[in-house]
């Protein structure tokens, strides 16, 4: 840890067998599994002659591979550990059959690999795990997860400095020209692009000529140039004078060449996949860097050439590099002083992050509608956290009953509650104005005025939200509640990759937002709030949005209750918030190929399907008997149970499985 200390090398030979020579991926495999008991026989020869404080495995980063440091029982760092990324299902029709084939065997194989006792050591072993990408921390045992670090090893790579030059009309695509690399998206987006956006390919390989006929099929060939294989100094050349860089790897542990770009200063055009999306993530100028949510090819594709076309015809003004190397060198310097457990620094960091959380500002802005009876209750569980750097603004929406008196008399008692009074324009404006109206802060929280957080709240997402920069939203789980504070059962789940493109989509909602979300203030200043034209389905809109800005996390256990009563919108408009739903689903699929929708001409045209109106029935039904339960009208809502469970026994057996009992007494 000392700076001047000198660095000693050990070298562990290999066996002799497998040969070097010629060996493909499975002899390199089977030659570092019989290396690993050298390599384990020689740390401990060390370890005795001088003990070590720490121990390091930083190579043959595959989280399904053994280490040869699990049984030392010596503080350990492991990884950055990839190989758990794999191409969605959307986008296999871009491998050809022969691709598909490698996918499908690759899944069975790692699982396996993965299962084993050796390879489920190396991260049960390990004091701090370092995963390359979301995926790979994801693949960790469950235990392990929320303590394993996102660290992409990419993060690393060292450029020499370039000086700023005039960007053109190109876009620039540097990697192997192999069927992962997705070389095929890249050049099919050009049929969607202005006339005037030239794509070079820098690189070779076994999909060349299939790349090139299909450039000539999509009648774009004199917009894309194949200049084949370049030195490493060129590739950067021609980053720097590109309008971007576009990374298309639909498997993608790590991504060195969109680090360098970044780097460079080069805006990048990134799918929103495994290593590439973890690197984009930590960029520091959002404007120069477009992630590309995941759906099907077709999707994907126009979503790359709209990009494609912004980056050309609206070129970014910014030159200065968008990675911070001192993020990713501080990353490393705080996993080796948690290890140790006895630097100095280490405290004194440790204590000022604590500070620091402690000092961040929140802002809780609660929308509320005729919602006396139980407004005051809110916000006293909002002023009761252990995070104590809270203000509340409570935005009346033009109540008729006596919501402003209760609003004011609380106002009275705390000087950290402001109320705002207002023209009814629907929660989604009342949210806006009341964060608009609030002093600076450092992030948000939203909390309906009939729904109860726990004290710890905000104290464990902030916690969470601090914990890497890529990081923008932070939910919980949450408790179901009646009218009474009877606990129907909870809701809630954990975040992957896979499901924050389904939240890119619009197709899900992973928590109750609207009571649930904290969010950097800067971040929601930057996508605009909510969009005031949607009187439901407003916080599904927006979570679409925050998605696409960075990682949305989930802290896994209740630490709220969401009313559930006869008043309340999920009980009186759940077909009206479907239609909505819908909507913001369609939209966005129209906005990344394009074009936009406006609610006035979908409303008009909509005409639910019988499979949409069978749903919307079934899911009034199955609310109605949770609803009514709670309320002690247990035979009205035995009734409505009957209903779903004949029509969709399925879906109603998954219901009662998600939401699971929590036999907890809510506030």
């Amino acid at each position: 840890m000392h700076p001047d200390a000198p660095i000693q090398f050990v070298a562990v030979p290999e066996s002799s067998w497998p040969a070097p020579a010629g060996r493909g991926r499975i002899k390199w495999f089977l030659a570092y599994l019989r290396w690993i008991p050298n390599a384990r026989r020689t740390a401990s020869v060390l370890h005795s002659k001088q003990p070590f404080d720490l121990t390091w495995h930083a190579t043959y980063s595959a989280y399904w591979l053994p280490s040869p440091l699990s049984e030392l029982r010596i503080p350990s760092i492991w990884g950055p550990v990839g190989g758990a990324v794999t191409t969605p299902r959307s986008l296999w029709p871009t491998l050809g059959w022969k691709g598909m084939l490698t996918e499908m065997t690759d899944r069975i194989v790692v699982r396996v690999l993965a299962a084993l006792p050796s390879a489920r050591g190396a991260a049960m072993n390990a004091s701090v795990r370092i995963a390359q990408n979301e995926e790979t921390r994801q693949r960790m045992p469950k235990a392990l997860r929320e303590g394993t670090r996102v660290l992409n090893h990419a993060l690393f790579v060292e450029l020499e400095p370039r000086t700023s030059v005039t960007r053109g009309r190109e876009i620039a695509f540097a990697a192997s020209l192999e069927s992962r690399k997705g070389a095929e998206l890249a050049v099919r987006a050009m049929s969607h692009t202005s006339r005037d956006v030239k794509l070079a390919i820098l690189g070779d390989g076994p999909e060349r000529a299939n790349l090139e006929a299909l450039a000539t099929r999509l009648g774009v060939s004199s917009q894309v140039t194949f200049c084949g294989v370049v030195s490493r100094s060129e590739v950067q050349s021609v980053f720097a004078r590109s309008a971007a860089a576009v990374f298309t790897g639909v498997r993608e542990e790590g991504g060195l060449a969109l680090a360098e770009a970044m780097y460079s200063g080069t805006p990048v055009i990134v799918l929103a996949i495994g290593g590439a999306a973890a690197i984009a993530r930590c960029g520091t100028d959002s404007s120069r860097i477009k992630l590309i949510p995941i759906g099907n090819s077709a999707e994907t594709v126009r979503a790359l050439g709209v990009a494609m076309t912004a980056a050309v015809l609206s070129p970014s003004p910014g030159s200065e590099p968008t990675l911070d190397r001192s993020y990713s060198a501080n990353a490393l310097r705080d996993a080796c002083n948690d290890v140790l457990g006895l630097s100095r620094s280490s405290v004194s960091m440790t204590t000022a992050m604590t500070a620091q959380a402690y000092a961040e500002s929140v802002t809780v802005v609660i929308p509320v509608f005729n919602g006396a009876r139980y407004l005051e209750s809110a916000v006293r569980s909002a002023l009761a956290q252990t995070h104590r750097n809270v203000s509340v603004v409570i935005v009346d929406d033009g109540s008729t009953d006596d919501t402003l008196l209760v609003a004011n008399r609380v106002a009275l008692t705390d000087s950290r509650v402001r109320v705002l009074h207002v023209a009814n324009g629907g929660r989604a404006r009342a949210r806006n104005l009341g964060v608009a109206s609030a002093a600076a802060s450092d992030l948000v929280a939203f909390l309906d005025a009939d729904d109860l957080w726990e004290d710890s709240k905000l104290r464990e997402q902030i916690a969470v939200l601090r914990s890497g920069p890529a990081i923008v939203g932070v939910g919980s789980f949450m408790r179901y509640i009646s009218s009474s504070g009877t606990v129907l059962g909870e809701t809630g789940q954990a975040i992957d990759a896979e499901d924050l493109r389904r939240i890119a989509r619009g197709d899900l909602a992973p928590f109750p937002i609207s009571s649930c979300l904290v969010v950097r203030l800067d971040i929601f200043q930057r996508l605009g709030g909510f969009d005031e034209e949607l009187r439901e389905a407003e916080d599904l809109d927006f979570i679409a949005r925050l998605a696409r800005e960075g990682e949305i996390k989930t802290v896994e256990r209740s630490l709220g209750s969401y009313r559930l009563h006869p008043d309340s919108a999920m009980a009186t408009a759940r077909r009206r918030i479907n239609m909505y739903a819908r909507f913001v689903r369609k939209r966005i699929a129209e906005r990344d190929a394009g074009r936009d929708l406006h609610w006035g001409s979908f409303e008009r045209s909509y005409q639910p399907s019988l499979r949409e109106r069978r749903r919307d029935a079934i899911e009034t039904w199955y609310r109605a008997a949770a609803l009514w339960s709670g309320e002690g009208r247990r035979l009205r809502g035995l009734r409505f149970g009957i209903q779903a469970a004949l029509v969709a026994p399925i879906y109603t057996i998954r219901r009662l499985h998600r939401q699971r009992g929590a036999n907890v007494v809510a506030r």
